[in-house]
């Protein structure tokens, strides 16, 4: 995962692509306003959109992509795979379904969003929970299929790099023993908002 920062603007991934260094997060994004405001950094010279199935809010991603008005080529998306899709079957489904919600036809970056399964119950319920609270974890998940079809849809063309998003140098290492292509990214949140 090693990267190589080339300027003050991007780093090279693993993989040899470029990702810029600074990026808009859509996390806290309401769909009311998050178009207008990914239209508006894309505009002011953002060239990164942090975006994830799990936010619930790819639609209004997409659409600011779409009133930012560029060329695609010019901006760096990233969408991730939820933690309800943790099975193997289910990554390119998934990803799938981001870019349709996307309005893309690939994205420049997929993560593993998080290395824990919750249940699948159905698409929009992200955190599936039982009556008194508790998460309705998924004990089965096997990080190395996971990480087969995540190679796989890199192969098809739906992502251009694939990676994981707070894994533990442990989960890290067993990938990077068996991958035929290494994760380019483990986005780590930093913790606190900035």
């Amino acid at each position: 995962m090693a990267g190589s920062i080339i300027d003050e603007t991007h780093v090279r991934l693993n993989d040899g692509h470029l990702m810029p260094l600074l990026g808009c997060g859509t996390s806290r994004g309401h769909a009311d306003t998050l178009s207008g405001a990914v239209a508006v950094a894309l505009s002011s010279g953002y060239k990164l959109v942090d975006a994830a199935y799990a936010y619930q809010n790819e639609e209004a991603v997409g659409e600011g992509i779409r009133r930012w008005g560029g060329d695609r080529k010019d901006i760096f998306v990233t969408t991730k795979l939820p933690a309800i899709a943790m099975q193997p079957e289910r990554v390119e489904e998934f990803l799938r379904k981001s870019l349709a919600k996307l309005g893309l036809d690939y994205v420049d970056l997929y993560l593993i969003h998080v290395p824990m399964a919750l249940q699948y119950v159905s698409d929009d319920v992200v955190q599936p929970r039982t009556p008194d609270g508790f998460m309705l974890t998924d004990y089965a998940t096997d990080h190395v299929a996971i990480w087969r079809e995540m190679e796989a849809v890199r192969e098809a063309g739906l992502a251009r790099s694939i990676g994981v998003s707070n894994f533990s140098t442990a989960q890290l290492r067993r990938l990077f023993a068996v991958a035929k292509v290494p994760p380019a990214v483990n986005q780590v949140r930093s913790g606190g908002d900035v």
